[in-house]
């Protein structure tokens, strides 16, 4: 059986771009800022945690804060 290498470790040492990031499910998101802070990931049924360094670059078209009052956007206030 082949290992799926996942995006963030095919990204490592450069960049990933995320468009349209306000189309992403809540529960995606929440993953995405799990990975964020710490540049670390496992897969699913992988005890072993993955480190990556990956700059993202993220883009959106419509207003966060409309998206954040209905609860359809997750909110962070701080970004390292």
């Amino acid at each position: 059986m082949q290992k799926q290498i996942e995006r963030f470790e095919l990204a490592h040492g450069g960049a990933i771009f995320f468009n349209e990031v306000s189309e992403l499910s809540i529960g995606l998101q929440f993953m995405l800022l799990c990975v964020l802070p710490e540049g670390e990931f496992e897969r699913l049924g992988n005890p072993k945690t993955i480190k990556v360094d990956v700059r993202v670059i993220a883009a959106i078209n419509i207003n966060l804060e409309e998206l954040t009052e209905k609860k359809l956007f997750l909110r962070v206030l701080v970004w390292q």
